[in-house]
């Protein structure tokens, strides 16, 4: 079945995720890009995220994690999509408190293989002369889509913070009914980017 546009998972709860400043101190340099602070995810499931909250971060859906690039999502969630995550070859890591007690009801989910959110030329974009990574725009103009080349028939995509795009015909089937927090933003599929740049935003050689 052909994948038409998807859905892009946001919270709306009104509290931040922090992580524990002390975690992040001791991974910045060596996890975490000095230059750009985008985490470099080991490709494996034994990431641990500490948790900079206790009590855990209540029944959300999912949550970005303040002034780091990191998506957690609740187990029961992705329970849902979880045997497509395995396939796509994504890692889910365990999340931990300060005290390092496991945290049983979230994950974070990552992937190097993560897709870029576009939009026209006015759109802003950072390539980091670092590491190499495509940080997501700090805002967009015009209408918002993904390429179709970056696709791969992929019904879950994650960008670079690990927030997730879930194609149209998964998401009608997904049950979101216990997250009255969760939002979606319709997001297109285009042949082609109408921002002026290649579609490997990591060939630009001007970083911005």
């Amino acid at each position: 079945m052909t994948i038409l546009y998807y859905y892009k998972l946001e919270s709306n709860h009104k509290d931040p995720v922090p992580p524990c400043r002390k975690w992040y101190g001791s991974i910045l340099g060596s996890l975490i890009c000095e230059k750009c602070k985008k985490i470099q995810y080991p490709q494996d499931a034994g990431f641990i995220t500490i948790l900079g909250l206790n009590p855990p971060p209540g029944n959300r859906i999912e949550g970005l994690l303040s002034w780091i690039g990191i998506s957690i999502y609740h187990v029961d969630f992705i329970a849902q999509i979880e045997p497509l995550i395995r396939n796509y070859g994504y890692c889910m890591g365990e999340c931990t408190d300060p005290q390092g007690d496991t945290v049983p009801d979230y994950v974070s989910c990552y992937t190097d293989k993560y897709v870029v959110q576009r939009g026209n030329e006015k759109t802003k974009y950072s390539i980091c002369p670092e590491c190499g990574s495509v940080k997501q725009a700090e805002w967009w103009h015009g209408r918002q889509y993904l390429l179709k080349s970056d696709i791969q028939d992929r019904k879950i995509l994650l960008n670079a913070s690990g927030s997730m795009y879930i194609a149209d015909d998964l998401h009608k089937n997904l049950d979101y009914s216990r997250w009255r927090d969760a939002t979606f933003e319709k997001i297109l599929i285009l042949d082609e980017p109408e921002d002026g740049r290649p579609r490997n935003l990591r060939s630009v050689v001007n970083h911005e």
